[in-house]
């Protein structure tokens, strides 16, 4: 019996020690180190995102583990050989650089935040890159006229916002600003900007020749891209988890990388003829897409286009494509492959595809 539970307590000490050497925790508030990088251990549990400590401004990623100063994705001298943010000003809920009006990160726990003109007596020019990051508390946000640009990533995996509006003064939205907001609903634009506008929620630009974020919180199953449009952009249906059905235009000649990554209910779609390029990931994750046309003006697929398509059990690849990236066809194990070129069969194996899985198109 003793023999029994001398077992259990050490395999029970084993499990622990396996966790705790899969994830970094401390039982107190204090830097720690493995191979991986350092982390700060709160309680239990490790940072995560933005930290002030010791007065200084921090982030850390969804594992716990600090940025460091190269390679980062803020860009060169942001952050010095310690972690830190550099020249950042901390006044209340907000970092931010005095030097251009810069919001950094947003560091306070409301829901409803009105993000400030000035701080410091500094204008407030821009929403930095992840300023917002994965922040699930905030339900409504109120942007300032005078803000000019949504860096990357501003807003993304903000799951509580409903809905956003756009003033005036915005001039540029990055990739990635938006998205993962997967309860978003509309996205409203103010009528006196000359950059953007909105068409029943959906962002665009100010000419409508180009759509650029379908705000995936919609709940309708169909969408028909307006008569005009010419490119889709990076990113636009990203998530749009309800969407069965998109209509493309003949007008459209181009679309985004990622365009439709993630869209796990399109079952088909067709591209119209003038896209030449199918690009990085665009299809990525349309695990129920069983239908789509290429048209012969194709010339390139890029890697992980419909990477993990796995309902699509048959796709028609014209002689007109030259370069098919390593990848491209990853996870599509239910696929046949039509071609009646040889130079298309070639490609298709050189980025992986299996020989048996290509047939002449009849």
């Amino acid at each position: 019996m003793k023999k029994l539970k001398l077992t259990k307590v050490i395999a029970s000490a084993l499990v622990v020690a396996s966790v705790l050497m899969l994830n970094p925790i401390g039982a107190n508030a204090e830097w720690k180190q493995d191979k991986k990088g350092w982390w700060y251990s709160e309680g239990n549990s490790w940072a995560t995102g933005w930290r002030v400590i010791d007065g200084s401004l921090y982030y850390f990623d969804t594992k716990g583990y600090m940025l460091g100063s190269t390679p980062n994705e803020f860009g060169d001298n942001v952050i010095n050989s310690s972690g830190q943010f550099q020249n950042v000003t901390i006044e209340g809920a907000w970092a931010f650089y005095k030097q251009t009006g810069v919001i950094m990160a947003y560091l306070g726990n409301d829901s409803n935040v009105v993000i400030p003109d000035k701080i410091d007596n500094v204008a407030i020019k821009s929403i930095g890159n992840k300023a917002f990051y994965l922040n699930k508390n905030i339900t409504n946000i109120t942007i300032p006229n005078g803000i000019t640009a949504l860096r990357r990533s501003a807003f993304f995996g903000c799951t509580g916002l409903t809905s956003i509006n756009i003033p005036a003064s915005v001039q540029s939205i990055d990739g990635y600003a938006l998205s993962g907001c997967t309860n978003l609903k509309n996205i409203s634009v103010d009528s006196n900007n000359i950059t953007f506008k909105s068409v029943d929620g959906v962002l665009y630009s100010k000419n409508g020749t180009k759509l650029l974020n379908y705000p995936v919180g919609k709940v309708d199953e169909k969408y028909a891209i307006p008569d005009g449009v010419t490119d889709i952009g990076w990113n636009a249906f990203s998530g749009g988890v309800n969407l069965k059905s998109i209509e493309i235009p003949s007008t459209v000649t181009s679309i985004g990388s990622s365009a439709f990554d993630g869209c796990k209910n399109l079952s088909s779609i067709t591209i119209p003829d003038g896209v030449i390029d199918i690009g990085i990931g665009t299809f990525y994750g349309c695990t129920n897409l069983s239908s789509i046309k290429i048209p012969n003006t194709v010339i390139t697929i890029e890697h992980s286009a419909f990477q993990n398509c796995i309902n699509l059990t048959n796709i028609v690849l014209p002689d007109s494509i030259t370069k098919i990236e390593q990848g491209a066809f990853n996870g599509c194990k239910n696929t046949l492959f039509n071609v009646k070129s040889e130079s298309v069969k070639q490609l298709l194996i050189k980025a992986g595809v299996d020989y048996n899985k290509i047939v002449g198109n009849s």
